[in-house]
């Protein structure tokens, strides 16, 4: 496979935080955060100071939806959290800086409200660029991620590998003789016999993880493992929710799994996925039903 993953500099490196969610992030996402949220507070601050000749009001808006875009949806939650607790808190402030009559309280509201409607019009437009984008980056028939989706969730994946300090299993699953099942029962059982591998991958709890359709009748399973035992496991998990979903659908299809096991996380992901790939071809020559075939790589990162 081609598109090298060089070496990531420190502020894309991964951040497991202690929310007892598995939830990664990176330096780089807190550092943006913070200083959108820094940039948030002062304006709040100018906005309830009254600073002559500058309309701030804005920025409640443009810099959640700034970062949404730039970011995408990793920091776009919190970011807003601020950006709320912020423009309530200037509405707060300039309603008891000033009188509480009906006129005040009105033009309030109807600033609340003309706020609310303008982000909420944003959020929208953000979802759609996000459905969008993930659109691009994922197989339409299986719903899983596709080759381009795969390279771009990578970089975040190998960081956090580093930073669990933990091994890669890559798990390649090939359909055997899918041409030949194409060819007796047609296309369209192709693609349901494709669905059901997809279905099995989709359902695995194993975090964080990538499954990618990564062409044709092949699948690829990225897992962070701690042990060969937990990879092992973790093979014949999937050897056995591939080789049920198969049965469910009633066609008599097989599929050959292969795996690589690396203990010291590469820089790119071509000697993993070269193994993996010569191990599931091993697989296929050895018997035409699912086959375990397990085989140990060392990288140097």
């Amino acid at each position: 496979m081609a598109n090298n993953l060089k070496a990531r500099p420190f502020l894309d490196e991964a951040v497991v935080l202690p929310v007892g969610t598995g939830y990664d992030t990176t330096w780089r996402d807190i550092v943006i955060a913070g200083l959108a949220s820094l940039a948030l507070i002062l304006a709040a601050f100018g906005d309830t100071a009254g600073l002559p000749n500058a309309e701030l009001g804005g920025l409640y808006i443009f810099i959640p939806f700034y970062v949404g875009i730039t970011y995408r949806n990793r920091i776009f939650v919190p970011v807003t959290v601020v950006a709320v607790a912020c423009y309530l808190a200037t509405q707060i402030g300039n309603m008891a800086s000033s009188s509480f009559d009906r006129a005040s309280i009105l033009a309030a509201g109807i600033n609340i409200l003309v706020q609310s409607t303008a982000a909420g019009a944003m959020v929208a437009m953000l979802q759609a660029l996000q459905d969008l984008f993930g659109t691009a980056l994922t197989d339409h028939l299986t719903k899983l991620k596709n080759r381009r989706g795969l390279f771009e969730a990578a970089p975040r994946f190998l960081a956090s590998a580093r930073t669990r300090r933990v091994s890669i299993v890559a798990i390649i699953v090939d359909i055997n003789q899918f041409k030949l099942v194409n060819d007796t029962f047609g296309h369209d059982a192709g693609d349901r016999v494709l669905c059901a591998v997809g279905a099995a991958l989709s359902k695995l709890r194993h975090k964080p993880s990538l499954a990618v359709r990564t062409g044709g009748d092949e699948f690829l399973f990225l897992g962070l493992v701690r042990n060969e035992h937990e990879a092992q496991a973790l093979k014949s998990h999937i050897r056995a929710c591939v080789h049920k979903e198969l049965e469910r659908i009633d066609i008599p299809a097989t599929a050959s799994v292969g795996m690589a096991l690396v203990r010291e996380v590469p820089d790119d992901l071509d000697a993993l996925l070269a193994d993996a790939d010569n191990q599931m071809y091993r697989a296929k020559s050895q018997a035409r039903a699912v086959v375990n075939v397990s085989h140990e790589l060392t990288t140097n990162s």
